[in-house]
């Protein structure tokens, strides 16, 4: 049967009024409101823009850029297009179009990508605001204009997660694709300085090439919402349950406290690399802790991009803790960057010690190497600990110099310990589901979210206090910088070992 003598089917005519209608809507309303949202945000934008530096377009775009890849990387997990195990296999399994059985579900993403988004980009106008002496702050067009740029950068998260949803190809080409916008950017605008100070002319006046990038992303995100429909029926049923599976899964683990289980189902199976084998040379025998270095490097080795990425977040790490040493953001900010230093290296982490955390699961099986469980979880830190140090050491030197370097290297170290400490941390011990009486009701809820991210808020914690300590009030080298880091560093460290071996030799199968 042709399309045409289908019941319901649309004719030529029909198709045509249809174009007609839109191009005239376009027309008449669509130009106009464009032109009138153009001239009324020109105003903001140009105070925005001599309140702020010349490469502040370049830089906007570039964390644009990178939240949107950050966002793609999630898709599978935090992708708008989701609907219960059940919805999935009985009414999706009729005929109705997918862009409809999911068009509720999709909207409400939106709307909450796009009010994070949104408060998101108000915090940045204000901050921008008290940057420029608060005569921003008694403006409401500037505000309104950020709260706008947020909420659009937050939608293009939220196309960001739904593109690389439909398979882990289109999720490859939105991170590559927002990778490489972000790091065009921020390489351009550093060749661009470099070239205008070797030829004495000073900083770049103006960021046109920021600015056309930002005009591009809005636009793109325009484009994306148009094509919701379409990115829609592309998205395949048998990876929609999968994805609904492995969240039942993980919000069973949570459920149950064992964030080991959790990461677990996150964690992605090794696709590449599985034949790769360590093959010793004749008579050349790994015993013991060399033994465990190789094949925890070997598995690194078959994850290529994820090392990659773990890599560049303990640099940033490093960075982050070298500027807080650096910056005059007050101790607020200064505790602030600490606590991301650390957790951003305690993230990273999570692919650098697999090898530890595979160990840490089977601790209480017949174990293949000989040597105590001790002396087994020692030798498994040594990968991890000498990455995280090496990486997060240049990215504070990049930051902050030698007094950076250790900073960085000192919070890493931490990190990496609390890391471990919670991958032997096992199920939730039974007597901490006790009803916890307060005044203000049952508290038994905060105690298991406490115990099940001790480790990540003792991390955190430790960053931001060795971030206060490491902030040079009246020192003259970076060496009376260090002494004190060095000290408390080592404290703290020690602690944390303390504590990995009493969760070792605690530690039940």
């Amino acid at each position: 049967m042709s399309r045409s003598a289908r019941p319901g089917a649309p004719t030529i005519g029909t198709i045509g009024f249809r174009v007609y209608l839109a191009l005239m809507l376009a027309l008449t309303v669509g130009v106009p409101v464009a032109r009138a949202l153009v001239l009324w945000g020109a105003g903001p934008a140009a105070v925005i823009t001599t309140e702020t530096p010349a490469d502040v377009a370049s830089g906007t775009a570039a964390a644009i850029l990178i939240c949107w890849m950050l966002s793609a990387a999630a898709g599978s997990h935090l992708g708008p297009a989701r609907d219960t195990l059940p919805r999935l296999d009985l009414v999706h399994a009729t005929p109705r179009a997918r862009s409809q059985q999911l068009g509720r579900q999709v909207r409400a993403a939106f709307v909450l990508w796009s009010g994070i988004g949104a408060a998101a980009g108000l915090l940045v106008a204000c901050a921008i605001g008290m940057h420029a002496g608060n005569s921003l702050l008694e403006r409401a067009d500037v505000m309104l204009v950020g709260a706008l740029g947020g909420g659009a950068v937050g939608a293009g998260s939220g196309l960001a997660a739904l593109v690389a949803q439909r398979s882990r190809t289109s999720m490859r080409r939105a991170v590559v694709a927002c990778g490489a916008g972000a790091g065009v950017l921020i390489g351009g605008r550093i060749v661009v300085d470099r070239l205008a100070d070797a030829t004495l002319r000073g900083g770049a006046n103006g960021d046109l090439a920021g600015a056309a990038v930002l005009v591009a992303l809005a636009v793109s995100v325009l484009l994306g919402v148009l094509a919701l429909p379409a990115l829609l029926r592309s998205l395949d049923i048998d990876t929609l349950r999968a994805q609904a599976v492995r969240r039942l899964a993980v919000g069973t683990a949570l459920l149950t406290a064992d964030a080991r289980a959790a990461q677990m189902h996150l964690a992605a199976p090794v696709r590449r690399g599985r034949n790769l084998r360590w093959r010793p040379r004749p008579r050349a025998r790994a015993r013991g802790a060399r033994l465990i270095w190789l094949r925890d490097a070997c598995g690194l080795v078959r994850t290529p991009m994820r090392v990659c990425g773990a890599v560049i977040a303990l640099v940033l790490s490093g960075a982050a803790a070298g500027f807080a040493g650096a910056a005059s953001v007050g101790p607020t900010g200064t505790m602030v960057f600490g606590a991301s230093a650390a957790l951003l290296a305690y993230a990273a982490t999570a692919t650098t010690a697999r090898g530890l955390r595979a160990a840490a699961f089977g601790l209480d099986g017949p174990s293949l190497l000989p040597g105590s469980r001790g002396r087994l979880t020692g030798a498994h830190l040594v990968l991890p600990l000498g990455l995280a140090v090496a990486c997060a050491s240049v990215g504070g030197a990049l930051a902050h110099g030698a007094g950076g370097a250790v900073s960085g290297a000192v919070t890493a170290g931490i990190s990496v310990l609390a890391s471990a400490v919670a991958a032997h941390q096992g199920p939730v011990p039974v007597r901490l589901l006790a009803p916890v009486q307060t005044p203000a009701g049952d508290a038994a809820g905060i105690v298991v979210l406490t115990w099940m991210w001790g480790a990540a808020l003792v991390a955190a914690g430790s960053g931001a206090i060795l971030a206060v300590i490491g902030t040079p009030s009246g020192a003259t080298s970076w060496l009376e910088t260090a002494a004190p880091l060095v000290t408390w560093g080592s404290l703290m460290l020690l602690a944390l070992t303390g504590w990995l071996v009493h969760r070792v030799r605690s530690t039940r199968g």
